[in-house]
């Protein structure tokens, strides 16, 4: 649920940007979506590999808080100072 609500926000934002809407950094704000839409994807691979570590909860906890820190910045760069 969380991967389709990251891409639908990255969609309404590709769409929002191309139509015009001015970002703080557009390049930063491009890396930041590619970047919230794919952790998920290739940490839960990780996750659920054939060579399953003991860091694997720990792995998975570091990429939960650095998509809230995506989503945050991204946020933060939507609306231009």
């Amino acid at each position: 649920m969380a991967e389709f609500e990251l891409l639908v926000q990255a969609a309404i934002a590709a769409v929002v940007v191309i139509g015009g809407h001015a970002t703080e950094s557009l390049p930063e704000f491009i890396g930041y979506a590619i970047s919230s839409v794919i952790l998920i994807p290739v940490t839960l691979e990780r996750a659920r590999g054939m060579d399953p570590s003991r860091w694997d909860p720990a792995i998975v906890g570091a990429v939960c808080f650095a998509l809230a820190v995506a989503v945050l910045r991204l946020l933060s760069l939507w609306e231009p100072s």
